[in-house]
């Protein structure tokens, strides 16, 4: 009789204190009932992104430091989150991104956020509450937004992201109903290392915008490929990296014959919390701005730069100035 009293006790504890959630590997968390102090471990500037979605910046309990600091996107993440450089890193930097248990020690953590089951192994074994938001799988944003929707309590952030999520796809869908002319082929990469990063994801975004992978084929992430490759795809248009590939593109005689070269089509893939071709809940945007270079007679009537401005302050609460917007369309250092 005890043991049951001391059983409901612990259940109704449970029930007041503390939630049971499952995450994207399909691990049982238990988190606090109110959530307030978050850790993004690995993959750090996407995990982030999903945190400001949900205007929960203040619960971030890690930032960034030299040299990852220096790296482009976290200029452009101080802006949905002041704080983010003067809180300490919790990750080596990348491309390993392994725990630092030395400055987590420090950190008061409800729940730690890993991007892999191997990182959630490593925590597991230290003590941590830890969830899996990995990003693999055409429906790995909506999941994720899911389960953040869940661990905030803010279901209703869930059903408006979707909902504008399913307006984006349904006005490129429109577009494209009745076009009879051939796609338009592509290919995002960084060209001056010749490389393919998230090149699954880049591959269904440039699908869902109406245009044809030319790497639909290529079965890993990040990998590089040869000059000689890159003129057998031969695409249409070339999506990249940064201001410095558009240069090389038109600069490079080795890159002359290139049709998107050719056509003066290589374009800088904008950034805001992050680079809206990676995993980020931005990336609807990056599809609606790959449809207008895609196919700029269709999609004529649609401003990307005023979709931004709306999506930003609509849900990260941050209203950018004009030239923060040239900042996310790499039209200014």
């Amino acid at each position: 009789m005890r043991a049951l009293i001391l059983l409901l006790s612990a259940a109704l504890w449970l029930s007041a204190e503390s939630r049971m959630l499952v995450d994207r590997a399909g691990r049982e968390v238990i988190v606090p009932a109110d959530v307030r102090h978050v850790a993004t471990v690995g993959g750090t500037p996407a995990l982030n992104s999903f945190i400001y979605l949900f205007g929960k910046a203040d619960t971030l309990v890690n930032g960034a430091e030299p040299p990852l600091s220096k790296m482009p996107f976290w200029k452009h993440q101080q802006w949905f989150d002041p704080k983010v450089l003067s809180r300490p890193q919790v990750s080596r930097n990348p491309p390993d991104w392994t725990p630092d248990f030395e400055k987590l020690s420090t950190l008061h953590v409800d729940v730690a956020l890993v991007n892999d089951t191997l990182a959630a192994d490593v925590l597991q074994k230290r003590g941590y509450t830890f969830a899996v938001i990995n990003w693999q799988g055409e429906r790995s944003i909506d999941q994720s937004v899911a389960f953040l929707g869940q661990l905030f309590g803010m279901q209703e952030r869930v059903v408006r992201y979707r909902a504008w999520e399913k307006s984006i796809r349904e006005r490129i869908d429109q577009a494209m109903a009745e076009y009879q002319g051939e796609r338009s082929s592509a290919l995002y990469l960084r060209l001056g290392q010749l490389n393919l990063p998230m090149v699954s994801t880049a591959n269904t975004m440039i699908r869902d915008a109406g245009g044809t992978a030319v790497a639909a084929q290529v079965p890993m992430e990040h990998v590089n490929i040869t000059l000689e490759q890159l003129y057998a795809w031969n695409p249409d248009v070339l999506f990249v990296w940064s201001a410095q590939d558009v240069a090389l593109a038109y600069r490079e005689p080795k890159f002359a014959l290139l049709k998107a070269v050719q056509n003066k089509a290589v374009y800088i893939v904008p950034m805001g919390a992050h680079f809206w071709t990676h995993y980020t809940p931005e990336q609807p945007l990056g599809r609606l701005w790959m449809a207008t270079k895609l196919y700029p007679e269709r999609f004529a009537d649609v401003d990307v730069r005023r979709e931004a401005r709306l999506f930003y302050e609509h849900f990260m609460g941050v209203r950018l100035s004009e030239a923060q917007l040239d900042s996310v369309f790499a039209l200014q250092p």
